[in-house]
Formats: C-alpha cells, structure tokens, sequence
C-alpha cells in the first residue's frame, strides 16, 4: 500500500477539525427550522402508515433467505422540528428459516432517520420463542430502508437474526 505524503497526513488533523467546527456551528434547531420551511406541503398530525416489507434475512445457522411481509404503523408528525414517534407492528415470513415472525413497539426519529424496538415472536415447528428486535430506518417520501437485529430468548438453535430490507409504505392521515 503506497504511502500517503506528509503533506496530506499534516493536515488531516486541521481538515478533521474545520468539519467538526463546522458540525458543531450548524445547530439542529436552525436545520430543523430551515427543513420544516423547504417541506411546508408536509402537514402536521397523525398518519396510520400501511406498508409492504421486503427484504433479506441473515442467519447463522440457518441459510439466508429472503423476508415478505407486512407493516402497520401509528406515528404523529410534528414538522416545527421535524420529529416523529408513534408505534409500529409488522409481519414476516423468512423463507431462510422457514418462519413467521411478529414484532412491536415504539419507533421515533428526527427528519429522515430513525429508530425502532419493539417485542419479537417469531414461530418455530417446536413452539412460539419470544425476544426483542432493535432497528435503524432511514425514510424518504414512501420508501423506507432498515437494518434490524433480533435476539430471541431460549432458542437454542439459533437465537439471533438481522434483517436488511425496504419497505413501501403509504401513509394515510387520521383526523383526530
């Protein structure tokens, strides 16, 4: 591997701080503002988001499949500073595993990105196991990528999965 010149390692430390500062003099209340001004046409209030889940299941000790599914969420929309949280439920089967997997909880993110945990059963041919799941979603208008990790209690064949996908979904207001 070739050698980077002196010149450059000198002032990675300098470039390095300059963003940092930068970072830190850019406030998320000032990028919020000016986010919830340029997304005016997104209105404020409830939503009941309906989505189609597609995606890759990764095992250990099974194969890699893939995940079809379903997701039904309920989250409130506050754009003054762009936060939303609400509550979600989905559906998979892993085709990897040959499974069918339930989860919910709590999600909540701020512009773009987010997070989700929520309570795991997944269906094995010996019974129910039961257990948490952990995710980050990144969304734009109607699509939605994530990447989740699951931990199942007492499954001793396998008692981990992660899950990359997309899903599809279609908000649809609620008036309360």
């Amino acid at each position: 591997m070739k050698e980077m010149p002196s010149k450059t390692r000198q002032s990675l430390p300098l470039a390095s701080g300059l963003l940092l500062a930068a970072l830190l003099c850019a406030s998320p209340a000032r990028a919020a503002k000016g986010a919830a001004q340029d997304l005016d046409f997104v209105p404020e209030g409830f939503f009941v988001p309906v989505g189609v889940n597609v995606g890759l299941a990764l095992h250990d000790e099974y194969d890699n499949g893939w995940l079809l599914g379903g997701e039904l969420s309920f989250v409130y929309l506050e754009t003054a500073r762009m936060l939303w949280f609400g509550g979600y439920a989905d559906g998979l089967y892993d085709n990897g595993s040959g499974t069918y997997r339930f989860c919910a909880g709590p999600e909540f993110g701020f512009m773009f990105g987010g997070v989700e945990v929520g309570y795991l059963a997944e269906r094995y041919a010996d019974g129910w196991h039961h257990g948490v799941r952990a995710g980050l979603v990144a969304t734009v208008a109607f699509l939605s990528l994530y990447g989740r990790f699951g931990f199942l209690f007492g499954n001793p064949e396998e008692p981990t999965v992660g899950e990359l996908g997309i899903l599809a979904k279609f908000p649809l207001p609620l008036e309360i």
